[in-house]
C-alpha cells in the first residue's frame, strides 16, 4: 500500500477502535484489528513492513521542506545592510578620490602659471643701466669761481710747507682753504683732492677746477682759464700764477 494510503488507514482504525467495531475496509482492503470494547482496550497495529521507514523519512523529510524556507530567508534580512553600507564606502572613496585629483590638478595649474609669469618677465628687455651723471648747478659752479677769487686774492702769500693759510701756504693748504671759504669741503693733502669730485679732461678744463702734476700726485694748482694756474709752489716762491704746461701734467678734477 502507498504511504498515503496507510496513513488515513492508520486514522480509520483509530476511529474504528473507539467505537468498538472489529474490522475496516479502507480503499477497498480489509486490515485485521483487535476488538475494542472500551477505551483501555488495546489497539493492534499491523505489523510493521518495508514500507514502514519510508513513510518516517518523507515525514522528516516533508518537516525539512517545511521549515527551509525560514531558514533560507533569514540571511536575506542581514545582506540589504552590508550592501548599502558596502555602496555608501565605495561613493566615499570616489569623492576622496575626484577631491585629491581635483586639488592635484588646481596645483598644476598653479605651478604653470607661476612658470609661465616667471618666462615672460625673464624675456622682458631690461631697462639699459644708465651711470649717474653728476649734474652740477650752477650754485656749485659760483662757488668754484668764488674760490679761484678767493685764491688770486692770496697772491704774494709766502709757501709754507704744511701750512692751510690764512696768511701762509703750501699747494694743498691753498686749495683746501680757498675752497673751504666757498662753502666747499676738501681733503688736506695733494693726492686725496685728486680723487673728489668728477674727472675731467685736460681739453675742458673750466675755470676753479683742480689740475694734479706729477706721477705719483704731489703737487695740485687751480685753473684760472687761458691755459694757465694759481698755485703755492716751493719755499722760495709765493702764491702766484703759472703756465699750465710748466709741470706735468697727471689729471684734473671738477667739485
Amino acid at each position: 500500500m502507498p504511504s498515503g494510503k496507510r496513513v488515513i488507514a492508520i486514522l480509520a482504525l483509530a476511529v474504528v477502535g473507539v467505537l468498538g467495531v472489529s474490522t475496516a475496509v479502507v480503499t477497498g482492503n480489509t486490515l485485521p484489528v483487535l476488538s475494542i470494547p472500551s477505551a483501555s482496550t488495546s489497539l493492534a497495529l499491523p505489523a510493521p513492513s518495508a514500507q514502514a521507514p519510508v513513510m518516517a523519512l518523507d515525514i522528516s523529510h516533508s518537516a525539512q521542506v517545511a521549515k527551509a524556507p525560514a531558514a533560507f530567508a533569514a540571511p536575506a534580512l542581514t545582506a540589504v545592510p552590508k550592501s548599502v553600507a558596502l555602496i555608501q564606502a565605495q561613493a566615499t572613496s570616489s569623492i576622496a578620490t575626484a577631491q585629491a585629483q581635483a586639488a592635484a590638478a588646481a596645483k598644476a595649474a598653479a605651478t604653470a602659471k607661476a612658470q609661465a609669469a616667471s618666462a615672460a618677465a625673464a624675456a622682458r628687455p631690461k631697462a639699459p643701466t644708465v651711470a649717474p651723471v653728476r649734474v652740477v648747478s650752477s650754485s656749485q659752479a659760483a662757488r668754484r669761481m668764488n674760490a679761484m677769487n678767493i685764491a688770486l686774492g692770496k697772491l704774494g702769500s709766502p709757501y709754507r710747507w704744511g701750512a692751510s693759510g690764512p696768511y701762509a701756504f703750501d699747494c694743498s693748504g691753498l686749495m683746501k682753504w680757498a675752497f673751504a671759504q666757498a662753502g666747499i669741503q676738501l681733503p688736506r693733502t695733494s693726492r686725496d683732492q685728486s680723487t673728489v669730485g668728477m674727472p675731467v679732461a685736460k681739453a675742458n678744463l673750466q675755470p676753479g677746477d683742480l689740475v694734479f702734476f706729477y706721477s705719483p700726485v704731489s703737487h695740485v694748482a687751480m685753473y684760472i682759464g687761458g691755459g694757465k694756474v694759481v698755485q703755492a709752489s716751493t719755499s722760495s716762491q709765493p702764491v702766484k700764477i703759472s703756465p699750465l704746461a710748466g709741470m706735468p701734467f697727471h689729471n684734473a678734477r671738477r667739485v
